[in-house]
């Protein structure tokens, strides 16, 4: 087994220079990782990874590798990406470069004999993907994410409603509010689930840089969304703090009759 992996690494200096634990919660909480079972700690790394919790995913990773003999494999690496998700310990980067150690933009030829780093190619399965694309949401690179896109489009992955959310997510980060607004548009056409969190989030995006009649739009596509799956019942629902800020910038632009017209407020 090589040695010079990520997960192989006994600091991660590329990440986080620093001790992590090898047990969870208080000491006697739980038994220390090396005693618990490879499909226990698969199980762990996959929470922790979903968690953001990177020093714990580490911990597992250094466990399975160090101890048990095995290669850093696909599982590893998609709990790794998946905990760059944390707001304050992930970056676009950070899933670069671990994306860059499993091969991701080796020629197609190189998965069997290595590509670069001195070990095999780690092929991304769609959950590995949709993963990605959740840590993007989060911290957005609009370069990786269409690469991440052709990627699963050229080996037939499905983008399940979750991961088209995530898409959204990450083009209203960057502010390509177009962009986003069509792609919300042909979610809606398609009758793709789309998440309160990502109306609430581009309702703010918009206020935020002032494109009040673009959060009107998508506050009837809410409103339109709402109404369908609710049979034509009740009123769009958002926070108070959500509802005074539309009413403000519709004052603001004097379109408050306009907006009065298209909804009621429920709280």
């Amino acid at each position: 087994m090589q040695n010079d992996t990520f997960v192989a690494q006994p600091n991660a200096p590329s990440f986080r220079a620093r001790k992590v634990p090898r047990s969870f919660g208080s000491p006697g909480d739980k038994p220390p990782l090396a005693q618990l079972p490879a499909h226990i700690l698969y199980e762990h790394l996959r929470d922790e990874g979903a968690k953001g919790h990177f020093d714990e995913v580490f911990s597992i990773c250094r466990v399975l590798v160090k101890d048990r003999g095995e290669a850093p494999n696909k599982e590893m690496y998609t709990a790794i990406l998946h905990s760059f998700v944390s707001s304050t310990n992930g970056t676009a980067g950070k899933v670069r470069k671990v994306l860059d150690e499993m091969g991701f933009w080796a020629d197609a030829g190189s998965s069997l004999h290595g590509h670069g780093h001195g070990h095999p190619k780690v092929e991304l399965d769609a959950r590995a993907c949709e993963c990605v694309l959740e840590v993007l949401a989060v911290h957005p690179d609009y370069l990786l994410r269409p690469e991440m896109l052709a990627y699963m489009k050229a080996r037939w992955f499905t983008l399940s409603d979750r991961a088209h959310n995530f898409v959204v997510a990450g083009m209203l980060r960057e502010r390509h509010f177009e962009q986003a607004l069509e792609t919300l548009e042909d979610m809606v056409r398609t009758q793709t689930r789309i998440e309160n969190w990502l109306f609430d989030q581009a309702l703010w995006a918009l206020l935020e840089f002032g494109e009040v009649e673009e959060a009107f739009y998508v506050l009837s596509l809410k409103a339109g969304v709402q109404r369908r799956a609710s049979s034509g019942a009740g009123s769009v629902k958002l926070s108070s703090a959500l509802w005074g800020a539309l009413l403000d910038a519709a004052a603001r632009r004097q379109l408050v009759s306009a907006a009065k017209h298209t909804w009621q407020p429920s709280y």
